[in-house]
């Protein structure tokens, strides 16, 4: 029997977990590529040696991307190896692989992710920037301010054989998006966690390991979490929120939400996460009207986050579009029962009512009504059965890799 020749898969990425520590992208090219290769993948990623990410529209963004290229079609001649599947992600991805591709013979089949969301002019006049979106602020228009925003994303779409974004729900907006109407098809595969990272029963950042009762596994990390915050060492709802700080994430309708919502009870809010001095300022306010109530870490860690699960009960993410949300993912490996925004891959992580609770109107009110409803679950029947039942929902790279050997056609 002729034997199966081994297929050659080369990811071009802007980060990779954990060597560069950013967000969700990293965390997939590293999980997916793990999975890819016990699949029995020849995998090879090439990323850079430090954090390049800049606003889009600087110059030198372009030119770090296309060294990231050149970098890797360096890489395949010296080493005389050729990809059958070049790997490119997000926006920067498509000048990468374009300058990986202009010079060379090779035909490798191209696969670009999209993690990032997109100005969506029809639905909340939001754009993915590092401006505000709140009420009368005006979004960025790519293409009339900066460069020609539609043209990167035709170029990608054109190199591209097939088109992926990271949930099923994020592929619907995509789908639909003006933007990326010459797509013929965008396939959503929802992202995962890596088990041997979260595992609440084997976690070295966390002070208490679960071993026979969930119950006792929160209330021990919870006085651990409340002791290292400064917060009253008090059986009571702690909520946490743990993110980059910017607007994408709805920071200022959650900080006027949780005002009014701590306000009227003894519940605890835990913050960890880093941004602009424009809107960390919200969170100091809040801990300092709050003392006793609010702890914050306004700093980018990703070890902190470990132990932020463990002993909180709820997270809150009332993201304005979230392709994916990957701390839903880790929250719910925790047993913490998540409050979010119901758009695209949050949608597809939250039934309301069922695993956690959400709101498709974007608004204090209906947040509020989602905060006060979480509160009255807590200790009851229906919250403590969430514990265990969320844990075993969230799915590991493995499981996820099924999904990508179908579209590389490997099933």
């Amino acid at each position: 029997m002729r034997r199966r020749k081994m297929k050659r898969m080369l990811i071009i990425s802007p980060e990779v977990y954990p060597e560069i520590k950013v967000g969700g992208l990293g965390k997939m090219v590293a999980g997916v590529a793990k999975a890819l290769r016990e699949k029995g993948f020849d995998l090879r990623v090439i990323s850079p040696k430090e954090n390049i990410y800049r606003p889009l529209w600087q110059k030198e963004t372009e030119l770090v991307y296309r060294q990231l290229g050149w970098r890797a079609r360096d890489y395949c001649q010296k080493n005389n190896w050729q990809p059958d599947w070049l790997w490119l992600h997000d926006w920067g991805g498509v000048w990468s692989g374009s300058e990986f591709l202009a010079k060379s013979n090779w035909q490798p089949k191209v696969i670009w992710t999209i993690h990032s969301p997109v100005s969506d002019q029809d639905s909340y006049q939001y754009s993915y920037s590092y401006d505000y979106w709140w009420e009368d602020d005006e979004p960025i228009d790519w293409s009339d301010s900066f460069f020609d925003f539609s043209a990167l994303v035709n170029q990608g779409i054109s190199l591209a054989n097939r088109v992926t974004t990271v949930s099923m729900g994020f592929a619907r907006r995509l789908r639909r998006h003006y933007l990326f109407q010459s797509a013929r098809e965008i396939i959503g595969i929802a992202n995962a966690i890596d088990p041997e990272e979260w595992h609440p029963k084997a976690d070295p950042l966390i002070g208490f390991r679960l071993k026979n009762s969930w119950l006792e596994f929160k209330q021990r990390n919870k006085q651990i979490l409340q002791q290292q915050f400064g917060l009253p060492q008090e059986e009571r709802p702690v909520f946490c929120f743990v993110s980059r700080i910017v607007p994408q994430k709805g920071i200022k309708l959650l900080a006027q939400a949780m005002k009014q919502f701590l306000a009227s009870n003894r519940a605890q809010l835990v913050v960890v996460g880093s941004g602009p001095k424009s809107l960390l300022h919200l969170f100091r306010d809040l801990k300092t009207t709050f003392p006793r109530q609010v702890g914050l870490r306004l700093a980018a860690d990703f070890d902190l986050p470990h132990q932020v699960f463990a002993g909180s009960d709820f997270l809150v993410l009332p993201s304005l579009t979230e392709p994916f949300g990957i701390v839903v993912a880790e929250a719910k490996k925790y047993g913490v029962i998540p409050i979010v925004h119901l758009v695209d891959g949050l949608k597809d992580q939250v039934k309301d009512g069922i695993n956690g609770f959400g709101f498709y109107r974007f608004s204090e009110e209906r947040m509020l009504a989602k905060l006060y409803q979480a509160q009255e679950s807590w200790s009851s029947s229906w919250w403590a059965a969430r514990l265990s039942s969320l844990s075993a929902s969230v799915n590991s790279w493995r499981q996820a890799a099924a999904d990508w050997l179908t579209i590389l056609g490997e099933n």
